[in-house]
């Protein structure tokens, strides 16, 4: 059998070493919490042996006078060497039986998540024993993805762990078509003082659109102004979409007005350019002899819905 201290909260080494045939054993000053009289055992360990000797001399100072060898511990009652450095000394008989048996075998290696277990065992364990660990998940062989645009979150069931240089990828770019329609005149156009004249059109259909539009005007007289409007109605104000004014233009040469609206359409629709100027003149579909450029009147649609 071994043994193993049980009131060791009041254990006090000894000063120098106990040979086998001491009869006083020296501290460095006198234990704390000891009886101060009458005689009472202690127990004397280095760990490996146990021996339960009674204080018959000393009480309460840094030199008890004993008896060795007082008691038997499992048929043992020898007087033993203890090394200062290595003993420790406790009062009253407390030395408790343990097996002495060393595990031969060991629990384990545990599976993640496992519970506890206080076991009911009695031997102990070496200090070199080793549980191990679990196996480590293989790395996952396969990747998901690349997923398309609005795909679901998914959490999954596999137990692989990710490579840390795995990677999903990207959908293909996805591809972007504009659907446009313009018109612009290619002569131009008369218009009488204060007449709604249309200039141009272009069909869309449902959807929602951008649309800009743009006139250039040379009246006959100084200081005419003029408007320009898109609408489904050829020369009509009724159900303008958008509008642009030139307060006043001279005769020598002509100016412009530009605007833009965003129209949603039900169905397939005429949108018309309409003008109507303050004087007579020239709606013009290209620019002066100073900027010579075509595509000065008419409309862009961009459909963005």
């Amino acid at each position: 059998m071994a043994y193993a201290l049980v009131n060791i909260s009041k254990g006090v080494a000894p000063s120098i070493d106990i040979t086998t045939g001491a009869t006083t054993i020296d501290f460095a000053s006198a234990p704390t919490g000891w009886a101060s009289s009458g005689d009472y055992p202690i127990t004397i360990t280095d760990g490996t042996q146990f021996e339960i000797a009674l204080v018959t001399g000393g009480q309460g100072t840094a030199t008890l006078t004993v008896t060795r060898a007082s008691e038997a511990i499992s048929g043992d009652q020898t007087a033993h060497a203890f090394a200062a450095a290595n003993t420790l000394i406790t009062p009253g008989n407390t030395v408790a039986a343990i097996t002495s048996r060393a595990a031969s075998t060991v629990t384990g290696p545990d599976a993640f998540g496992a519970s506890a277990v206080v076991g009911t065992d009695t031997t102990f364990a070496r200090e070199d024993h080793n549980h191990g660990l679990p196996s480590a998940t293989a790395p996952a062989t396969t990747v998901t993805g690349p997923d398309a645009y609005g795909a679901s979150a998914v959490v999954g069931t596999g137990t692989t762990y990710a490579r840390d240089d795995h990677n999903h990828g990207l959908p293909a770019a996805p591809s972007v078509s504009l659907t446009t329609a313009s018109s612009f005149i290619t002569a131009s156009v008369s218009v009488a003082s204060g007449t709604n004249t249309e200039i141009t059109s272009v069909s869309l259909g449902a959807g929602t659109w951008l649309i800009s539009f743009q006139g250039a005007f040379g009246p006959t007289s100084s200081g005419s102004g003029f408007d320009v409007w898109i609408g489904p109605n050829s020369a009509s104000t009724t159900g303008i979409y958008g509008a642009a004014t030139n307060t006043g233009t001279t005769s020598a040469d002509f100016g412009g007005a530009a605007g833009s609206a965003i129209v949603t359409l039900a169905g397939t629709t005429t949108v018309y350019l309409n003008a109507n100027a303050g004087a007579a003149g020239l709606i013009h579909y290209a620019g002066s002899s100073a900027l010579a450029v075509a595509n000065v009147t008419g409309l862009t649609a961009v459909k963005i819905g």
